[in-house]
């Protein structure tokens, strides 16, 4: 940039330029056009990607593949009903915001450039050159499109028409290689001005005259009353690519190269630079923000509207600005490494006095209460300004020469200063200095990192230099003394609010002492930087907080926001800040000065899913239970003035936390939420701390059904009460049950006789998806040899002698559901194989068919068995063990769990007892002490039996140790194996019924008959009376 373009800079700032490609979602580089809807959405036309929408969150794009006509975009335009209509390379496209509709010209036409909507709302389209055809343009009537000839004249290479404007009067004006006018309907006329004088046309644009401003590869023109005249012209590598008038009445004008330009009518001013082809695509949104489109650089966005940015280019003496002051005369102050200079809002002006203070490096700046300015400097002078005089009021030697960098005013009118340098501090009072330096075992700090004064006459000072002196130091009536709570850390910003509290920043974060006692926040509550260089609070209360490389962070008291300066290398690197009269915030950088005005514009934001499980639908209420663990909500947020990655959510799951929590995630996760009812709530927060109205959904959590269904298997009449516990032990057992339950898992359950394998096999079908399906029990130990694939595996007729009919398998019969096979260990080795074929493989094949059958089918198996030992023995496949055993549930036995003894002991009573119609009989001391003494070899169910003797022997009078068939020592014998297993089931039910009959004095019918207690027909009691010998 030649140093005459320099001086063209504007005095006003410039923007901030952020630069989008196919990293944030751009399909292609190239960029042909842009256009904002009326609902504030932005279209992009891409060369051939497509078109694409922008509404401030992602990138969504469109092509062929929705309904294009062509991936080339080169002009998009909305209709008065609200249709989008795209020009493309393959003809035109009407949106009506759900559909894509090709609309057919009848002929062959591409390249539908310059778009317009005349003064009927019909919609133009400026066609591309037609080789032997003239010039030419599309238009919808409303009804069809139709093709316009512009004239007759027919040219051997074609002619392209780039841009299509509508004038006051309804007429269309037209720009290619040539400039034609609408002289009426569809008859044009070729204007004289030729391409040998200006160039191609590339834009066109009405003047609020009515003049037309025509853009061109050489210049910008004005055509008014017949003539052409030159309004700005630069060399034909500088020509303007596009042209765009804004509300001010001045233009933006992007050239071919990349430079983007302020055009005011008779003067142009660079304000950047893109290094960039730009061939058309330019477009003023809503907020005031200008897009351009490259041709294969992306998309950039400039915006001026908020954020500017001054140096040396706009007339500051250096760049780095360490401190800002305002007057009462609404006059702002900069001290910069290159001197003092003042503002007057438009332009910057330079300090010339005899004290040379408009050339020192100013390191301090205060306005005190009578408007009076103070500078400090880098060589530790300070000096007071006042009615346009300067003079020195503190020398150099007093800190012997070492820089002044914090300033204060106390409530009595003393100037306070201090050296970060480890010279020490001291005031100005009424022309007299007072000085506090280094001396030994002094009560303050001599590193003075900030100062500040509150409004009870309290001084505060930070020191910079922990192992110097360490903390926070407040001086009040001459008295120093040191500040608990803040140490180990170099404090380099104060400031003290309305209501007496402190903020103080650190290198380690941001602390506030006050009403609130101490508080600190880092990081993790949302600051940018830890290192904090200023802290200033405005007007509405808000907290503006400087950092070290991280920009300025805004503290609302419940949200810190950030804003960071991208594309401006020193300008995160904050000096200081101030709000000047009109509410503008100020921040002096180490790479320029900053400008920000906030906007009262309110972000958007929904939820836009919960993922648990599975993702559930958004609704104004979602129900799941509590089997979906960790539950996870997605939210977005969009702004009409910024990117939504500058957004910041705030949030909170009602009934889980009372706290309001930040994230600049787009989504947040819970842990396994109890049963209850929850509404989770979040808003998005811009960069001006405005709030997105809330967005809420809420959730009812119920039990998880699997727990229930446990609940349900284990208390069934049907389940004799091995899972009746509270035992660590048993409580690991139902853990596994419903961790395994729900998956297709192999399960191995193992356990001695009697512990209840067959109950945990069936309760983990209970809670399975395959619940509603069959559950086979397959005691292995009872099939026959011979016979065991025909029983596993079904055989067809004829496979074998006494096959005279198909036979369906037990996996067959399981189809969708369970096979148990109860006792694996006791299969035949040779029918080992066919089932480890069926596990990896999931397919059977009958005795004697030829055909494989698939079957879906869970396999639990249990053992008793020891199998590993019985694979080392050669008696077990290790292949088919491995198989079985991925899940392995071990079931303890009773004298692992004797905890649970009393408890089964009260149930299985409670439970037989019942049964015959008699209340439970208590269970004494002694028989309990006995019970739980024994070792059980015969698990649960041993100790069912014993139980179910124990109730008749004692009727109703109690359960005593001699009711428990005491063995020697007092301790009961095991119980014999013809108790449970020879004698049991006919001589228990002969006994059983002997009881009955006793107890109902022989009575068999009536109300007080056996036949109605035992819930049976009279008929069926006496045949099983006479069956087992009872008369």
């Amino acid at each position: 940039m030649s140093e005459e373009e320099k001086m063209e800079m504007s005095s006003r700032g410039k923007g901030i330029l952020e630069h989008f490609t196919m990293r944030e979602g751009l399909p292609d580089m190239k960029i042909e056009c842009i256009a904002e809807d009326s609902e504030g959405v932005l279209w992009i036309g891409t060369h051939d990607r497509g078109v694409v929408r922008y509404e401030g969150d992602e990138f969504q794009v469109f092509s062929r593949r929705e309904g294009l006509a062509g991936n080339g975009v080169f002009s998009i335009i909305e209709d008065r009903s609200g249709h989008l209509w795209f020009g493309t390379d393959g003809g035109v496209t009407r949106f009506d915001g759900n559909v894509f509709e090709v609309i057919d010209p009848g002929v062959p036409c591409s390249f539908l450039w310059g778009s317009c909507l005349d003064a009927e709302g019909q919609v133009w389209f400026g066609l591309g050159r037609r080789p032997g055809f003239s010039p030419a343009l599309c238009r919808w009537n409303g009804e069809q499109l139709d093709l316009v000839e512009v004239t007759d004249e027919k040219a051997a290479a074609g002619e392209s028409i780039h841009k299509v404007v509508c004038d006051g009067k309804g007429m269309l004006w037209l720009g290619g290689e040539r400039l034609y006018r609408q002289v009426d309907g569809e008859r044009f006329e070729v204007l004289p001005v030729s391409y040998a004088e200006i160039g191609t046309i590339a834009d066109l644009f009405m003047g609020d005259d009515g003049d037309l401003q025509i853009a061109t590869e050489r210049g910008i023109w004005a055509y008014r009353e017949e003539n052409l005249e030159k309004l700005f012209q630069e060399n034909e590598r500088h020509g303007p690519a596009a042209l765009l008038k804004i509300p001010s009445g001045s233009y933006w004008i992007v050239t071919y190269d990349g430079r983007l330009l302020s055009f005011d009518g008779s003067r142009s001013t660079v304000v950047h630079c893109l290094n960039a082809v730009v061939l058309g695509g330019l477009c003023l949104d809503r907020s005031g923000r200008l897009w351009i489109g490259t041709y294969g650089m992306g998309l950039y966005c400039y915006d001026a509207t908020r954020i500017k940015v001054f140096g040396v280019e706009q007339g500051l003496p250096a760049n780095a600005v360490e401190c800002i002051a305002e007057d009462g005369n609404e006059v702002l102050w900069f001290g910069t490494q290159g001197g003092l200079v003042q503002y007057d809002g438009q332009d910057f002006v330079g300090v010339e006095d005899e004290k040379r203070l408009g050339q020192f490096q100013v390191t301090g700046l205060l306005v005190d209460s009578r408007n009076r300015l103070w500078a400090s400097t880098r060589n530790a002078n300070l000096f007071v300004r006042e009615d346009g005089q300067t003079e020195l009021a503190v020398r150099e030697e007093g800190m012997r020469g070492y820089r002044i960098d914090s300033l204060a005013e106390d409530g009595a009118g003393r100037i306070w200063f201090g050296s970060p340098y480890g010279k020490g501090f001291g005031y100005w009072a009424d022309g007299e200095v007072c000085y506090f330096g280094p001396e030994e075992g002094a009560e303050y700090p001599v590193w003075i990192g900030a100062l500040a004064a509150d409004g009870e006459g309290c001084v505060w000072l930070g020191s910079s230099h922990p192992a110097g002196w360490n903390g926070l130091c407040h001086c009040k009536d001459g008295r120093f003394e040191q500040v608990e709570g803040v140490s180990g850390s170099s404090i380099q910003a104060l400031y003290v609010r309305e209501d007496g509290d402190l903020w103080i920043g650190t290198n380690e974060g941001l602390n506030r002492l006050g009403t609130k006692g101490h508080l600190r926040f880092t990081q993790a509550d949302g600051l940018s930087c830890e290192i904090v260089t200023a802290l200033m609070e405005d007007r509405d209360g808000t907290l503006w907080i400087g950092t070290e490389g991280g920009g300025v962070c805004c503290y609302d008291g419940s949200v810190f926001q950030v804003i960071q300066i991208p594309g401006e290398p020193g300008c995160d690197v904050i000096h200081a800040i101030q709000q000047d009269h009109s509410g503008k915030i100020w921040w002096g950088t180490e790479g320029g000065l900053i400008q920000y005005s906030r906007r009262d514009i309110r972000p958007e934001v929904e939820i836009a899913e919960i993922i648990a499980d599975t993702s559930y639908p958004v609704s104004a209420e979602v129900q799941f239970s509590t089997s979906v663990g960790r539950v996870r909500f997605c939210f977005r947020g969009k702004s009409a003035q910024e990117h939504s990655s500058y957004l910041v959510y705030r949030y909170r799951l009602e009934g889980f936390e009372e706290d309001w929590r930040q994230t600049r995630d787009r989504q947040v996760e819970y842990p396994q939420l109890k049963p209850g009812e929850y509404a989770f709530t979040v808003q998005a927060v811009d960069r001006d701390l405005n709030y997105s109205k809330v967005a809420e959904i809420r959730l009812l959590i119920t039990e998880d059904p699997r727990i229930e269904g446990l609940t349900e298997a284990l208390s069934s009449e049907t389940i004799r009460g091995e899972f009746i516990g509270e035992s660590v032990a048993l409580t690991k057992v139902k853990r596994q049950i419903k961790e395994v339950a729900w998956t297709d898992l192999t399960v191995l359950v193992l356990g001695e006789t009697g512990t209840g394998k067959g109950l945990a096999a069936r309760a983990i079908h209970a809670l399975s998806e395959r619940k509603g399906r069959p559950f086979i029990h397959v005691n292995c130990g009872g099939l026959q040899r011979d016979l065991v694939e025909s029983d596993l595996f079904g055989h067809e007729k004829g496979a074998f002698t006494g096959a005279v009919t198909r036979k369906l398998g037990k996996f067959e019969l399981a189809e969708g559901g369970t096979i148990f096979l109860d006792e694996i260990g006791d299969l035949p080795i040779e029918s080992q194989t066919k089932l480890l074929h069926v596990l990896q493989e999931h397919f059977i094949e009958r005795l004697g068919g030829t055909r494989p059958i698939h079957v879906d089918v869970r396999v639990i198996a249990a053992t008793n068995r020891e199998l590993e030992k019985t694979v080392r023995q050669g008696n077990f496949r290790a292949d088919l063990y491995y198989r079985l055993n991925v899940f392995p549930v071990i079931i303890p036995p009773l004298r692992e769990r004797r905890e649970d003894i009393p408890l089964l002991a009260r149930h299985f009573v409670s439970q037989f007892a019942s049964h015959l119609h008699q209340q439970p009989p208590f269970i004494h001391k002694e028989a309990t002490e006995l019970l739980l003494g024994y070792e059980w070899p015969g698990n649960v169910r041993e100790l069912e039996h014993t139980l179910q003797r124990g109730v008749i022997l004692a009727g109703e009078t109690g359960i005593d140790r001699e009711h428990i068939n005491i063995g020697p020592g007092g301790v009961a014998e095991p119980a014999r194996e013809e108790d449970f297993t020879i004698l049991p089931l006919e001589e228990f039910e002969r006994r059983y019924l002997e009881r009955v009959l006793d107890h109902t004095n022989g009575v068999i019918h009536g109300q007080r008959g056996a036949a109605l207690l035992l819930g049976m027909k009279p008929t069926t009691l006496r045949s099983r009376l006479e069956k087992l010998g009872l008369k």
